[in-house]
């Protein structure tokens, strides 16, 4: 019976130095706190819908980086590869049932600094040079189910 209290002063001693190990300065979780992301803005949202709807023969994925979806011969050094294309991703990954990639979503924003647009410039014509279509949405469109799957290279439901 007098373990149990002996127990609980160690436990209770040690607790403050556990306390202090937890908050240390260098504790990401301490200092930065992480709390729960929205994924998709507004505009994302709505596009998201609409690929859902046209394309339910496939997958949709959305803010997937560049490496994720594209290979490159590993001839040449992968990681200024992934340096030179470090940032770079697509909005929304459209995959066939097989989870390969076939087409790519890029939204454009309504108001674009000069170096986003070389970027998603730069993006496309990566995708486009792996033979993925890739399809450019323009701020307000809002295509019809056809018509978006058209654009994306797939044949009409």
């Amino acid at each position: 019976m007098m373990e149990v209290p002996l127990l609980q002063k160690l436990s209770n001693l040690l607790l403050p130095l556990r306390r202090s190990v937890d908050t240390h300065a260098d504790d990401t979780v301490a200092a930065w706190p992480p709390v729960p992301a929205r994924l998709l803005n507004a505009p994302e949202r709505l596009a998201q819908g609409q690929l859902l709807q046209a394309l339910p023969d496939c997958q949709v994925f959305v803010h997937l980086p560049l490496a994720r979806l594209v290979r490159v011969p590993n001839r040449r050094s992968y990681n200024e590869w992934l340096s030179r294309i470090s940032g770079l991703s697509a909005d929304f990954a459209v995959c066939d049932r097989t989870s390969q990639v076939i087409a790519c979503v890029l939204l454009c924003p309504r108001e674009e600094s000069p170096r986003g647009k070389l970027r998603r410039e730069r993006l496309a014509r990566v995708l486009r040079a792996a033979g993925l279509n890739v399809l450019e949405w323009e701020p307000g469109w809002v295509p019809h189910q056809n018509e978006l799957r058209q654009a994306l290279g797939l044949s009409p439901l």
